[in-house]
């Protein structure tokens, strides 16, 4: 669903971009072409994989998922500290662009 609203972002850039008189456009448009390429590639090379990957070796080790209404209910309730870096090896790239690049790349499009 992100690499789809990401997608539909850059649509709207294109068409905005499109839109604007022959003066040459904002230096934001391929900015923000740019960047929602580099996150869709993200997306699409890194986080499906990643989360596939997990989902199989979870079915082949015997694990049952939660359905949406258990899920949402142990998310009430549980509480556990990751202290080891080893927890978070996996999601490093992803938290740290979204926490980071994302955010400012967010806070642009409030200018757009």
């Amino acid at each position: 669903m992100w690499s789809i609203m990401v997608a539909l972002v850059a649509a709207g850039l294109v068409i905005y971009w499109r839109h604007t008189p022959e003066a040459l456009p904002p230096m934001w448009v391929p900015i923000g072409l740019i960047a929602c390429a580099g996150t869709v590639a993200l997306i699409l090379l890194v986080d499906i994989p990643l989360y596939i990957t997990r989902w199989r070796i979870g079915k082949r080790a015997g694990l049952r998922y939660l359905r949406v209404v258990e899920g949402l209910k142990d998310a009430v309730v549980r509480r556990r500290v990751a202290q080891t870096s080893d927890d978070w090896r996996n999601e490093a790239l992803w938290m740290s662009l979204y926490f980071s690049v994302g955010v400012w790349v967010s806070l642009g499009i409030i200018f757009v």
